[in-house]
């Protein structure tokens, strides 16, 4: 996945609303155009905050690592199933600090192959 299809917003079904094809907790992600196309339903999520609940670029990935750059540093590093979970990267890297996921960024594939080749 490039860090352009990790940044798309996602949304997550919160509520059961009428003819809906969702079940709550299923997550949904719009088209370019910010709408969730669907047979007969053209909804954009960010105009229903209540029914559509918007997701951190990094929340509920199935994932079992990504690299991450470090908004503050450009640092890279290597994020693991269990910091997407909890939110917060921990690494001897971060000198076993929690810093939240927020402050990184997917890497870009030049970046990740840079840190692959670095860490080899």
């Amino acid at each position: 996945m490039t860090p352009k299809e990790l940044m798309r917003p996602r949304y997550k079904v919160v509520v059961d609303f009428p003819f809906s094809p969702w079940q709550v907790g299923d997550i949904v992600t719009p088209n370019e155009n910010g709408a969730v196309e669907y047979d007969y339903m053209h909804l954009v999520p960010s105009r229903y905050p209540d029914c559509f609940a918007p997701l951190d670029w990094y929340s509920e990935r199935n994932l079992e690592s990504l690299i991450v750059t470090d908004i503050r540093t450009g640092h890279i590093m290597e994020a693991t199933r269990q910091d997407l979970a909890n939110g917060y990267v921990i690494t001897e890297e971060t000198h076993w600090n929690k810093w939240p996921l927020s402050g990184f960024l997917p890497a870009t594939e030049a970046e990740y192959l840079a840190y692959k080749n670095q860490v080899r």
